[in-house]
């Protein structure tokens, strides 16, 4: 499995050579979920990936679209037996990457765009999976990115969600907000 792995990256990093003129990104990074709410409270972040395209570069600015996809699971520790829960949220945004001329290897970015929350509940005594309505809202994120090589960097990124409530829940904090710290590294391609 190792040796497929790093065959996979080899060839991505062959596709288009070692540029940081590359218009692809793609990340893989640690969720870290954050703050007293829904989703800080009741999962740990299991793994987040991504793939960014700029598409116009402005000369300080580029901007560019992408998608990240992240992968929660619910913590059981304090908790007496019952469901398994696992969240999928998928995240598709538009970017501004900033490139500051005394720092090229520093690269600030802030995005928005809209996430959806998936929802799986596995009951012990059952057999098939529950499936629950997904949430929704607006997300806004910010960044940035420091270059190891000309194709390689690590990056952090914060992520704040604003759920869009259904009728009969509660405008609380609580319900609403979902906060997550994102570190990771990154290719370009």
């Amino acid at each position: 499995m190792k040796q497929k792995l790093v065959l996979v990256v080899l060839l991505i990093l062959s596709l288009k050579g070692f540029s940081q003129d590359s218009k692809f990104r793609l990340e893989l990074n640690y969720p870290l979920t954050i703050d007293d709410n829904i989703i800080g409270r009741n999962y740990n972040g299991i793994v987040d990936a991504g793939l960014k395209y700029r598409f116009w570069d402005l000369g300080l600015v580029n901007l560019g679209a992408g998608v990240n996809a992240g992968f929660y699971k619910n913590t059981k520790e304090d908790r007496l037996p019952g469901p398994d829960t696992s969240t999928f949220i998928i995240s598709p945004k538009i970017f501004a990457e900033f490139n500051i001329p005394a720092i090229p290897k520093l690269s600030p970015n802030a995005g928005v765009g809209y996430s959806v929350l998936f929802y799986k509940v596995k009951e012990y005594y059952m057999d098939d999976d529950i499936v629950v309505d997904p949430l929704d809202g607006i997300n806004l994120n910010a960044g940035v990115a420091y270059d190891l090589t000309k194709s390689l960097f690590v990056q952090v990124q914060y992520d704040f969600i604003r759920l869009r409530l259904e009728e009969g829940i509660p405008d609380f904090k609580y319900n609403t907000n979902v906060n997550i710290l994102k570190a990771g590294l990154g290719i370009r391609f």
